[in-house]
């Protein structure tokens, strides 16, 4: 008889990388109702710097560069890039570490400033997942249009919540 290879579950970085498509999918969604959705009143105007997202939401998407150290992590950058949120992504995951770099498009941007603290809320609760699922560590770094360092997320095992900004 032939044994059976034994079957140990998914690995780390298929976990990283199922977290980092489906996280994907929700804040290109998040980031594009913003983007896509004009405000229905001069206060709402104000109130959300709107004076940005209905130019920013006319602009055709802007073109996106992936990156990743593995067809997997390729895959995630990849759907990174879809809606037109990014110009740039990045996802590696080797030696226990995952880090992402994410690159803002224009109207991508002018959403992170109106939505900043549920986009950045949301960026917590998947770098804990992707921690406590994974047990590597997690760095996200996301960047303004112009290449400056807008905010991000990073979280060590062993730490017992993500610090961001």
């Amino acid at each position: 008889m032939t044994s059976q290879p034994k079957y140990d579950g998914p690995s780390n970085q298929t976990i990283v990388v199922g977290v980092l498509l489906l996280f994907a999918l929700l804040v290109v969604g998040v980031i594009g109702v913003a983007v896509y959705t004009a405000p229905k009143s001069a206060a709402t105007a104000t109130q959300t710097s709107a004076s940005l997202v209905p130019r920013a939401a006319s602009e055709p998407d802007e073109p996106c560069a992936s990156d990743g150290d593995s067809a997997s992590a390729l895959a995630a950058a990849e759907q990174w890039c879809a809606g037109g949120v990014f110009i740039k992504t990045t996802v590696k995951a080797s030696n226990g570490t995952m880090v992402a770099t994410l690159q803002f498009s224009r109207k991508g941007f002018a959403a992170w400033q109106s939505n900043r603290g549920e986009i950045v809320h949301r960026f917590r609760g998947m770098v804990d997942e992707i921690v406590n699922k994974t047990d590597m560590n997690v760095g996200i770094a996301l960047f303004g249009p112009d290449g400056t360092l807008a905010g991000g997320c990073t979280r060590h095992r062993g730490d017992v919540e993500s610090l961001c900004r």
